[in-house]
């Protein structure tokens, strides 16, 4: 097939477009949208390929199978050899057994679904995932999968023009399902072929119905608004639009313009460097995610020049020695296959890969003291998993033998001390009421990816309703307060997600939402004092970084006396309100407060670890270790 100046100079475009974009959003606030434009262009080649070469009667699924992997993995997979094997000499263990396991899922071309169950792409804590570009590749390769295999079997049972009717019926099916997931469940619309299958078959739709230009000049015109469309679109788009949706037409109705128009007599095509950067757009985007990643980590001055720079130049010579090796295609046999260059350096890059995960990031190969800092990023509550959920039903698992008289109520910061409650009190049980990010108030509710998740506050009134039938248990309350009352303080965050049944919508921080979310605990927390002892635990210390992470981090650089820690003075003015609520729930409502400051900080500062061993597993949960410091103050609370 011809070479198309127009499709590499698109791929040029694009793939600057990404790569502007992801190393200073500012200069391309739409810059993300050069991954739609690969998805049209990859359903058009894709399309073309399976039509003419059935036409032509030498369609072969093996044949497309392996060319595709011919392309895609060499180049690939020598990108994620090399950036764990970087990690080993970079990453704390904990940080190394997570990219262990991204390596792993991008190698197998699931990546999407992996960084879906994670968080959003958008989100600050992308810049801890080295291989979070590798979500468009997974996406591409599940289209590569399936396409051919629906399309050579509409092709053997209709005739030619029934299958090209059937991709654009397929085409509007994806996009109003897209529409309709991006309003609805806006990550899973980011990272699922099934939201984004529509703009691979725009593409087909390209190469099946093409524009008819009888005309240069029409060619030229429509050449013309489809770079129009793509580049207006990276300049005034930006992340706060629902994507893929309809916002995401222009740009991929641009490349669809291009593409129909097939006209490649435009000057620029032929510039040195578009030329370059088109034929290298593969591998420049397989390697500027982790080296921007590796600039934010070490926090490297000027990184946006040199990085941006760094990845081209990488890029470019991946290109030249890596994507183009010849290699013979095998003959379709296991033995064969696995021989094959390409699935045998996949093999080894999953294999590698599922080592370090399995061996908990090599953690053995480390110096003791960073084996110490690593373990406590795992030293959690065994059954947390099983036991505290983020939504729908709580399993209320008890903890220890005997009559249940204590009871554990609150978010993920009651779920981390759960079983020191417990074993502060050794001769009777301990009942987990604690759910992920549900703070204890009547009727509180969430908004989870722009729905209504009314599983919180229907678990805080039943449960308390239910607290008549264990009138002797003493109630420890934690939540992350500070959170619902200002946002987290690792990053900036004014938008409301947790709003109260019966009170009026506030959709922005601030004092009146301030005073709506402290009345409501207010309200709950003296009702449940009306039957059961209640004890207020203060506030955790928030540290901003993770602990285990940061420490071994630092460590590994000779950084020995390092500490994580916030000043007292943030830690105090955090809180202040909560603070002033326990003190009032303790005149008005006898409920006891457990304040926990000096277990955690000196007259300066709050830290995160004692001795060199972290007290959280993250930024702001406690370990088990770091949980076991309030036993004795639980212990002697009771007693007075």
């Amino acid at each position: 097939m011809n070479f198309r100046l127009d499709i590499n100079a698109l791929r040029a475009i694009t793939v600057s477009s990404v790569v502007l974009y992801h190393f200073n959003s500012s200069l391309l606030p739409g810059g993300f949208a050069g991954v739609d434009v690969f998805f049209v262009i990859s359903g058009f080649l894709m399309t073309r390929i399976i039509f003419t070469r059935y036409s032509e009667n030498r369609f072969s699924f093996g044949e497309f199978y392996i060319s595709r992997a011919k392309r895609i993995i060499p180049a690939l997979s020598v990108m994620l050899l090399v950036t764990l094997v970087a990690g080993f000499f970079t990453l704390s263990p904990f940080e190394f057994k997570t990219l262990g396991k991204h390596t792993l899922k991008s190698a197998l071309f699931i990546s999407n679904h992996a960084y879906l169950k994670e968080a959003g792409y958008f989100d600050t804590s992308s810049m801890d995932k080295w291989l979070l570009h590798t979500w468009s590749l997974s996406v591409e390769w599940q289209f590569y999968l399936i396409y051919p295999l629906i399309i050579v079997g509409l092709l053997k049972t209709f005739k030619y023009e029934t299958v090209k009717n059937s991709v654009l019926f397929i085409f509007l099916v994806s996009f109003i399902y897209s529409i309709y997931t991006a309003y609805n469940s806006p990550d899973s619309a980011y990272y699922l072929l099934s939201s984004r299958a529509w703009e691979m078959l725009l593409g087909g739709i390209a190469y099946l119905y093409p524009i008819k230009l009888k005309r240069t000049f029409a060619q030229l015109v429509t050449t013309a608004l489809g770079m129009l469309l793509i580049v207006v679109s990276c300049l005034f788009i930006d992340s706060s639009f629902a994507w893929p949706s309809q916002y995401t037409l222009p740009v991929t109705i641009g490349a669809y313009f291009v593409l129909s128009a097939n006209y490649q007599h435009v000057s620029f095509y032929n510039n040195l460097i578009i030329k370059q950067i088109g034929k290298s757009s593969y591998s420049i985007y397989l390697w500027h995610w982790p080296i921007l990643v590796l600039g934010s980590y070490w926090q490297i001055p000027h990184w946006e020049v040199v990085g941006l720079l760094l990845s081209i130049a990488i890029g470019i010579f991946s290109t030249q020695y890596i994507e183009s090796l010849s290699f013979q295609a095998p003959k379709i046999s296991v033995l064969q296959l696995v021989k094959y260059p390409p699935i045998a350096l996949a093999a080894i890059t999953l294999l590698l890969s599922q080592l370090v995960y399995s061996t908990n990031g090599a953690l053995s190969l480390y110096p003791l003291n960073i084996q110490t800092i690593s373990n406590e990023a795992t030293n959690l509550n065994p059954e947390r998993e099983r036991c505290h959920v983020g939504t729908g039903k709580v399993p209320e698992c008890v903890y220890g033998e005997g009559r249940i008289n204590q009871i554990v109520l609150g978010d993920s910061h009651a779920a981390s001390i759960i079983r020191s409650i417990d074993k502060a009190f050794p001769n009777s049980a301990t009942l987990d009421w604690t759910m992920s990010g549900c703070r204890t108030a009547f009727g509180i509710y969430n908004i989870r990816e722009v729905k209504e998740d009314h599983s919180c506050g229907e678990f805080i009134d039943s449960r308390i309703a239910a607290l008549k039938n264990y009138p002797s248990a003493s109630v420890y309350i934690l939540n992350r307060y500070a959170s619902l009352l200002y946002g987290a303080n690792e990053y900036q965050d004014n938008d409301v997600t947790e709003f109260f049944v019966g009170k009026s919508k506030i959709n922005r921080r601030g004092k009146e939402y301030t005073e709506q979310a402290l009345s409501s605990m207010y309200e709950t927390i003296c009702a449940i004092s009306k039957v059961n002892k209640v004890y207020v635990i203060d506030p955790i210390p928030e540290l901003r970084k993770h602990v285990p992470k940061t420490m071994a981090k630092e460590m590994m650089r000779g950084n020995s006396d390092y500490r994580v820690s916030i000043s007292v003075d943030e830690y105090t003015s955090r809180n202040k309100e909560i603070f002033a609520l326990f003190n009032q729930l303790e005149t008005d409502c006898d409920v006891h407060r457990v304040q926990v400051k000096q277990l955690f900080c000196d007259q300066d500062s709050c830290y995160g670890d004692i001795k060199g061993r972290p007290l959280y597993f993250d930024d702001d949960h406690l370990s088990e270790y770091g949980s076991e410091l309030l036993i004795p103050m639980i212990q002697r609370m009771k007693k007075s």
